[in-house]
């Protein structure tokens, strides 16, 4: 109880929205039931773009919780597209592969342009199917 996570002795520690007023987070109103944990972890997501092309690539986390994530790619996604995805949950650059990592698979729920300003760039929202830790 009082005890914050961290991922490490020399990084910020971890910061967790529940669904409370947070200044960061929907114009200061979370609107989602689950926690979601907005930190710069990496995904390595594989899938098939909207155009059939399949892709590899490793990409920060937008935001993530329990049932899914998002995350902003370079192309589009169909909705209903299955996806992998592999969490690596530390932001720290040293011994990568000393950190819990996720494997999942999931669906996308959403793959929209972010704006127009920003073409060529798709949040894309996933939501687990299901996962192990590995």
């Amino acid at each position: 109880m009082g005890v914050e996570p961290t991922v490490s002795p020399k990084s910020e520690p971890i910061r967790l929205v529940f669904g409370t007023d947070d200044p960061l987070v929907s114009g200061g109103r979370e609107r989602r039931g689950k926690p979601r944990i907005y930190e710069d972890f990496q995904v390595r997501i594989w899938g098939v773009t909207a155009e059939g092309g399949k892709f590899e690539i490793e990409v920060p986390v937008e935001n993530l919780s329990s049932s899914g994530l998002c995350v902003h790619l370079p192309y589009q996604l169909e909705t209903g597209e299955g996806v992998m995805v592999l969490i690596r949950f530390s932001n720290a650059v040293a011994d990568p592969d000393g950190w819990p990592r996720v494997a999942a698979c999931g669906t996308v729920v959403r793959s929209r342009e972010r704006s127009p300003h920003d073409r060529h760039e798709w949040e894309t929202a996933v939501r687990f199917t299901e996962h192990v830790i590995v």
